[in-house]
């Protein structure tokens, strides 16, 4: 009964999160609506198939990820937890191809296959973060390689790490693993031979860890890791910092006047600021940029040369965003600017209807500014004692 209660508790905060998102929020609203009402009366009728469990100990486990870089990032903490508990288990991953510089030199990782699903991959058109290099049709075959190499390597468990939409379970059932394991909110969960529980006030990471428990992982600790950084970042001085005030969305940081402020208070102290983004993005930066004289701006890099500037980095300043998510796991000390109204973060945001849900991580190295509540000057004072306690 506490199993159905908490599933109806995250598919309800879910649905309200769309219908607050406008008009496209509210189609999506429908189709979640129908999507669940098509979950719960499909469940009825495969009731007796669950209660599934692993035969004997997982020598081949699929982790699929098909999700953004930050979320491929931080689910590499599975890789750890498994490897520490099956030293001899083969781990794959399945992800978009946008995410395979995350992955690169995992050496937890056996092979990594590419899957595009196509309502993420319109989202990405949509907003500029992707350019469509081939045909729907071309995309739509590489996809039916993919699900059949799948298929032929007989996983016995495969883990369906997504919980909201696209997060069916039907590619990986057919895909026949002895054992799925999938959050109870995904869809067709029904489909799932073990579901866990999903806690929306959860920190991200954690709900991660719960997928492991089917399989006698039962510790929780984050050990995501990332290993693709290059040897060096062109000219770069020597002292530095990195701000990463952009990213795709219009509602998780500051406008260009208040960033413009942080940027010129940090400066004072003689200190260089790189702003870095991509490409576009580079107006946004510039306008910040202007007419400062220690700060530059940082359009082209690579994944891996990202890596390497936060890195080498004194600290790093950000919003929710795979460059602030990438910073945390490489463990440099990090201020994340997130509003905590819009975008739920457990200690720091209230309990209530979800809108959307932070990624972040809260580490020792991670010091959080509502940017409800921190104006610059606050900020700039967390800089300072952070400093002077190190």
């Amino acid at each position: 009964m506490e199993h159905l209660k908490n599933r109806v508790k995250n598919w309800f905060i879910l649905w309200v999160s769309y219908l607050k998102g406008g008009f496209l929020g509210f189609l999506k609203a429908i189709y979640y609506l129908v999507s669940v009402l098509l979950d719960i009366i499909f469940s009825i009728f495969f009731l007796f198939e669950k209660g599934k469990s692993l035969k004997q100990e997982p020598k081949r486990i699929l982790i699929v990820k098909i999700d953004q870089l930050g979320d491929v990032l931080l689910s590499t903490t599975l890789i750890t937890a498994i490897k520490k508990k099956y030293p001899d288990a083969v781990i794959d991953y399945v992800v978009q191809e946008s995410s395979l510089p995350v992955l690169k030199g995992n050496k937890g990782v056996s092979s990594i296959y590419t899957y595009y699903d196509i309502s993420l991959l319109l989202r990405a058109l949509l907003s500029g973060r992707k350019k469509l290099h081939t045909s729907m049709w071309e995309i739509f075959k590489e996809n039916i390689g993919t699900l059949k190499t799948l298929r032929n390597n007989e996983y016995d468990v495969v883990i369906n790490t997504r919980h909201s939409p696209p997060s069916s379970n039907i590619l990986w059932k057919l895909i026949k693993p002895e054992v799925l394991i999938s959050f109870d909110v995904s869809q067709r969960n029904f489909l799932a031979d073990i579901t866990v529980p999903y806690d929306i006030y959860n920190e991200e990471w954690k709900n991660l860890h719960k997928l492991l428990l089917p399989l006698g992982i039962k510790k929780e600790v984050l050990g995501s890791h990332f290993f693709n950084i290059a040897e060096s970042v062109g000219t770069i001085v020597d002292t530095y910092i990195v701000i990463t005030p952009t990213t795709f969305g219009n509602n998780r940081g500051w406008g260009i006047d208040k960033w413009r402020a942080l940027v010129k208070e940090i400066s004072k102290s003689g200190i260089h600021v790189y702003l870095a983004g991509v490409k576009n993005q580079e107006e946004k930066l510039n306008m910040i940029a202007h007419d400062i004289n220690t700060v530059s701006v940082l359009t082209q890099l690579s994944i891996p040369e990202l890596a390497r500037l936060l890195l080498d980095a004194q600290y790093v300043i950000g919003i929710e965003s795979f460059p602030t998510h990438l910073s945390i796991i490489l463990k440099k000390q990090t201020y994340c600017l997130i509003d905590c109204k819009n975008f739920y973060l457990p200690t720091y945001s209230k309990r209530g209807l979800v809108r959307f849900k932070s990624m972040i991580p809260l580490v020792s190295h991670v010091i959080i500014c509502d940017i409800r509540s921190n104006t610059v000057d606050d900020i700039i004072k967390k800089i300072h004692e952070n400093s002077s306690n190190k």
